[in-house]
């Protein structure tokens, strides 16, 4: 004889059942975006957004997910990626060709702005994204980057190399390390923005993608950008003759007291003998 269970007896069974086993995949999503996570709070000493969702959609809040911001971590990469693919080649490149390509590299510099504001919706009360703001956005250094690419667009490849050269001048200075700054920020500090070549011939351009230690923007100017003037003849290698002189003073000194050293174990080696 089978005995039937009331209903309301039937549905607190399944709700406990449901409770007990989490949604398929769930658990996998916590523990990879777990490292993330981690990772932005090491490197800003900050919680992460107040954001408890972790599978790609936006908050109630409309506070990026941290999947959104990783994306737009890599979707920025990306877009430097192309922008400095062109300016290697801007100089190379002649009448339509040069049209396009100048076309596809400024889609993208405005395609970073996309990026640009996730990370600041999801980051706005970060020190670090604050001062890389400061100069991407107040200072005019982003958007003088866009005005260079778009005359690059009406004008053709005449003045090529000069609107290069204004381009690494600012971009490799003031832009490009505030971006790196932004991935740090979003717990990403192993990707950097693309450099091109030129930018080993710019005076004052970084060679590390990484924060400086504190947070503190070293690579910010504190007025609004300009090109970086070339460095003055001789600089370099005035540099390269006092790094001599020191190490020619150090190994002076070194033959000395090694002389000196091994004098005093040859007389003490002759008392011995004697």
């Amino acid at each position: 004889m089978h005995t039937t269970l009331p209903l309301s007896v039937g549905l607190s069974i399944l709700a406990a059942l449901t409770t007990a086993a989490p949604a398929a995949g769930h658990g996998h999503r916590v523990r990879s975006n777990a490292g993330f996570i981690a990772m932005r709070q090491t490197n800003n000493g900050t919680a992460p957004p107040a954001n408890n969702n972790n599978n790609g959609g936006a908050g109630s809040n409309n506070t990026p997910s941290d999947t959104q911001l990783m994306n737009a971590v890599m979707g920025w990469m990306n877009d430097t990626g192309k922008v400095t693919n062109f300016v290697n080649t801007a100089t190379s490149l002649t009448g339509d060709e040069f049209t396009r390509q100048a076309q596809i590299a400024l889609n993208a510099e405005l395609d970073e702005l996309n990026h640009k504001k996730i990370l600041d919706a999801g980051l706005s009360d970060n020190p670090i994204v604050q001062s890389a703001n400061e100069v991407l956005e107040t200072q005019g250094t982003f958007q003088n980057v866009v005005d260079v690419l778009q005359a690059m667009v009406n004008n053709g490849p005449d003045t090529a190399q000069a609107d290069v050269n204004a381009i690494n001048n600012n971009r490799c200075v003031n832009v490009l390390p505030n971006i790196d700054m932004y991935f740090a920020a979003a717990g990403m500090p192993e990707v950097s923005a693309a450099r091109p070549t030129g930018c080993l011939e710019v005076a004052g351009a970084p060679t590390g993608a990484l924060p400086p230690a504190g947070g503190a923007n070293a690579s910010a100017p504190a007025s609004s950008p300009s090109p970086t003037p070339a460095p003055g003849a001789g600089g370099g290698n005035a540099g390269n003759a006092t790094s001599k002189n020191n190490g020619n003073s150090a190994g002076n000194k070194s033959g000395t007291k090694n002389g000196t050293n091994n004098a005093a174990r040859g007389g003490q080696a002759g008392g011995a003998a004697t």
